[in-house]
């Protein structure tokens, strides 16, 4: 048998995505499957890592159904970032993970700021003092959850549960690991300097390995949980939004790319590390350089939050409903009727990194339509793209 696809699994916020590839990079075939997420308080956002597994099995069974398994050569995979949880070593969790959307850590985020030092920590981790690291909500987790913190032998991201899940090992891409907040983006290896500070040892976090490394192969428990034979070799992918940026050829310099997901990203690729407030650095999926990255926590998100919440459509009706909406916001003239909305829903990112910044709609009046809204809404990626470019010298 020809071995002449590989797979990608994309294991995003709001779903889990396999597709087989062909030789030529021509899509073959492909699974999905919805991943849930529970808002259980203001500011938290949670999932339960078993949802991660089950998702990402019931799409990579979907996408096995429709080919011939036996051709497949690897697989890889791409993540939702800065999302985790804690686990025992033999992959239970002890608590539901904590989703990147997720704020309680801020309070620790300043006080770690204030002592470890916020200049310091974005010029080790390539990452401007904000919430969304895992490292806040980690320290959040040891002073809340004392108990749950001393169990945990393993504080792992998606990637390096899925990878467990697949074959046996604790390991993660350093693409993938990077947005935790706990890499040393210049060694590519974990800080020893933040972990000291953070009192987490180096022991409960996963092994590292760079992108495209072969990290194991599929376990027969693996295999029928995903329709994947087993013995298929698995190698380290990395965060989707560097993914998505290897995926348009952006690894050169002159070219960009937007990622318009539940979050908005986008990102240009450098050779040498930097670091400024105008862009958060990432490790780019290839064998060097690094990704300068901006990003709008509320992208799809508040689309999402505007047909659910303001127009009150059930999540099961959206599909149709945005068609609808998307026709009505097209009738709407350029300016959606003076309509002003700062999509700051889950504050501000890049270029300020205030996560107080909060949502707003100016301009309603008595003649204001859902169709005003909704093109507002779609509208606030040209205020933010150009909020976002004010340092362009390393792209």
């Amino acid at each position: 048998m020809n071995r002449d696809l590989v797979i990608g699994l994309d294991a995003s916020t709001s779903a889990a995505k396999a597709i087989a590839w062909d030789v030529r990079g021509v899509a073959l075939a492909e699974g999905r499957s919805a991943i849930p997420m529970a808002n259980p308080a203001p500011g938290r956002f949670e999932q339960d890592p078993e949802d991660w597994w089950s998702s990402a099995g019931a799409a990579l069974r979907e996408l096995t159904a429709r080919i011939d398994a036996r051709r497949v050569a690897g697989l890889a995979i791409s993540n939702q970032r800065e999302t985790f949880s804690a686990f025992l070593r033999d992959g239970v969790s002890l608590r539901p993970g904590m989703v990147w959307l997720d704020d309680r850590g801020r309070p620790q985020m300043k006080r770690f700021g204030e002592t470890f030092g916020a200049q310091r920590l974005h010029e080790i981790s390539g990452r401007p003092l904000d919430p969304e690291p895992c490292l806040h909500r980690i320290l959040w987790m040891k002073e809340n959850e004392p108990d749950l913190f001393s169990r945990a032998e393993m504080f792992a991201e998606v990637h390096a549960y899925l990878i467990f899940r697949l074959t046996g090992r604790w390991a993660t891409s350093t693409a993938s690991a990077g947005p935790m907040g706990l890499l040393d983006m210049r060694s590519f290896d974990w800080s020893d300097a933040i972990l000291a500070a953070a009192g987490l040892p180096r022991a409960k976090l996963p092994e590292l390995a760079r992108p495209g490394d072969f990290l194991g192969e599929t376990t027969p428990a693996a295999a029928i949980a995903t329709g994947l034979p087993p013995g298929l070799p698995v190698f380290a992918g990395g965060g989707d939004g560097q993914c998505a940026g290897t995926g348009v050829a952006a690894l050169r310099a002159g070219r960009a790319y937007v990622n318009l997901g539940t979050a908005a990203v986008a990102g240009a690729f450098g050779a040498t590390y930097a670091f400024d407030r105008a862009f958060r650095t990432e490790t780019a999926v290839s064998d060097r350089g690094y990704i300068y990255e901006i990003s709008l926590r509320s992208g799809t998100f508040l689309i999402d939050w505007l047909v659910g919440e303001t127009f009150g459509v059930e999540r099961s009706l959206r599909g149709s409903a945005l068609a609808r909406l998307e026709e009505e916001a097209a009738l709407c003239p350029i300016g959606a009727g003076g309509l002003v909305l700062a999509p700051y829903w889950q504050g501000c990112k890049s270029p300020h990194w205030d996560g107080d910044a909060r949502g707003i709609i100016a301009g309603l009046t008595g003649s204001t339509r859902r169709a005003h809204l909704f093109r507002a809404a779609k509208q606030r990626g040209n205020f933010w793209y150009r909020a976002a470019l004010g340092n362009r010298r390393y792209f």
